[in-house]
């Protein structure tokens, strides 16, 4: 209706130290991640003077990739900013919909004690998903969580957590997002499985019996200067003449869990 609709509430002016310069959708976005980011200030700080900060472990995570009414495109200089692309956000299995930030920390790394010699302030590149939050919660709490079940099963990552984890737990990730219309009834889906270097995407239109598929390059260097820590939401799109494209294709297709038609 060429309105600026509102996706978002404002957050409460008290946990705001320096309100968004931006206008609309976006600065109540920026504005929000202002005041989570003091809202866990607050939440630590009373932990901490409950005497409960070094039993605590502190999972942060993201749900999904930012809405496109949230996020401002990179700037002009910045290498990645031409392969920029809002359609590959949230509600997507492109990587700008389900590449998220997974965050570990505990009461002694807020303290900086470090007594147990776990080594801190690493980035581990392994690929992980929100499915293995649940066993590695159950590890942490004292359990032994099941084996994993399947090529995607949920795996424990405590191993990373304390450093003595060397190999990967997973070499490759399934993503799908499913389509309804009004009445609930399923229309399509978009499914992804990706392994260290290329990413399938298969888009089910159960409405005309179509599927597309497309196949990304990830992370490849040629997009961008070896500077750059943006992974870019749209990569490299693999033509379907490329000498790889069939065997990549097939490869990935064969790990598919199912067609989303069987629903």
């Amino acid at each position: 209706d060429g309105t600026d609709r509102v996706f978002w509430e404002e957050p409460p002016a008290k946990c705001l130290p320096s309100p968004s310069s931006e206008t609309g959708n976006v600065a109540t976005f920026q504005n929000i991640v202002g005041c989570m980011d003091w809202t866990m200030g607050q939440l630590f700080r009373s932990l901490a003077r409950s005497g409960d900060l070094d039993d605590t472990v502190i999972i942060f995570v993201g749900d999904n990739g930012t809405h496109n009414n949230g996020v401002t495109s990179p700037p002009e200089d910045f290498c990645c900013t031409r392969y920029y692309d809002y359609q590959r956000d949230k509600g997507t299995v492109y990587q700008g919909g389900v590449h998220v930030p997974l965050i570990f920390t505990d009461g002694s790394v807020l303290k900086k004690t470090y007594k147990d010699g776990i080594p801190r302030g690493r980035v581990v590149s392994d690929l992980v998903h929100v499915v293995d939050l649940f066993p590695t919660i159950q590890a942490l709490a004292g359990f032994t969580p099941a084996e994993p079940v399947g090529e995607f099963g949920a795996a424990s990552l405590l191993g990373y957590l304390k450093g003595t984890r060397t190999t990967p737990i997973h070499s490759t990730l399934y993503s799908e997002v499913f389509e309804v219309d009004e009445l609930g009834r399923m229309t399509g889906c978009r499914q992804a499985v990706r392994d260290a270097d290329y990413k399938l995407l298969r888009i089910i239109d159960l409405t005309t019996g179509q599927t597309q598929r497309e196949v990304y390059a990830l992370s490849n260097p040629s997009l961008c200067s070896s500077d750059c820590e943006l992974e870019n939401p749209a990569d490299e799109l693999l033509s379907t003449g490329d000498p790889s494209y069939a065997s990549i294709a097939a490869a990935l297709e064969s790990l598919m869990p199912h067609q989303c038609d069987v629903f």
